[in-house]
């Protein structure tokens, strides 16, 4: 819908997301990767089209959802409510993951460094809280995020470094 101001000449372009055809393409792709859960990735607001209009439309079907921003993930808990499960897409700054972890939003963190696991730990431990994470591994060689695998004794010394850092739990591993 485009709507003109001939006033000021301005043009606004209004779209709108078409809740029922959401739902069922959601459900469309769920049946076609049964028994395999989806995701609904959420960054940047549902990329632009509204976290409430998106969670509010699928979460009777959701339960995996992935934002970017603690404000996403606030919106993706009171909606979907407690069931659903959190996954954040990003490395995280700490201000953000405190915030996260304060107000009990339960979002897997991503870790995808030793120093990003070992500050998820040092406030999970200020908070005495357990926090989950998804360890994210550079299987490509990348740089990016993600532990670099150069060798075997290198990622079994990183694991066990992970694994006796205080109050995080892996949740799901990804490369």
């Amino acid at each position: 819908l485009l709507r003109t101001d001939c006033s000021n000449m301005t043009a606004v372009l209004l779209v709108g997301i078409d809740q029922s055809a959401l739902v069922h393409n959601f459900k469309a792709v769920q049946q076609r990767v049964a028994p395999r859960q989806v995701c609904a990735v959420l960054k940047s607001d549902a990329y632009g089209h509204g976290i409430d209009n998106v969670v509010s439309a699928i979460a009777p079907a959701c339960a995996l959802y992935s934002v970017t921003e603690t404000w996403e993930a606030r919106r993706v808990r009171a909606l979907a409510g407690d069931h659903a499960r959190i996954f954040r897409m990003k490395i995280a700054t700490s201000s953000e993951l405190r915030d996260a972890i304060q107000h009990r939003l339960g979002v897997v963190e991503m870790a995808g460094s030793l120093g990003k696991a070992r500050e998820l730990s040092e406030v999970s431990r200020s908070l005495g809280v357990d926090t989950a994470v998804q360890l994210i591994l550079d299987v490509a060689g990348l740089g990016r995020n993600g532990l670099p695998i150069s060798s075997d004794a290198n990622i079994a010394k990183d694991l066990d470094y992970l694994l006796g850092l205080p109050n995080l739990k892996i949740a799901s591993i990804g490369a």
